[in-house]
């Protein structure tokens, strides 16, 4: 995960992380067709599986329980 992550800034990526632990790290890329390309340069066919998401870009809604 931290090579991933550390060719990851070296290609320009706007923000990446790392969970807690470890299992799971994020880049922030400015468009999916950057996104895309960042996977095709470091997917090397092994154990880490690189997905490209959308964020959900609207707020959270909360219901009490007599609106359930």
């Amino acid at each position: 995960m931290a090579a991933a992550l550390s060719a990851a800034t070296a290609q320009g990526v706007c923000g990446y992380g790392q969970s807690s632990w470890g299992p799971t790290g994020f880049a922030l890329m400015r468009s999916e067709t950057e996104a895309r390309a960042l996977v095709r340069t470091l997917d090397r066919g092994g154990p880490l599986r690189f997905l490209v998401v959308g964020g959900r870009n609207v707020g959270a809604s909360v219901a009490g329980p007599d609106t359930a």
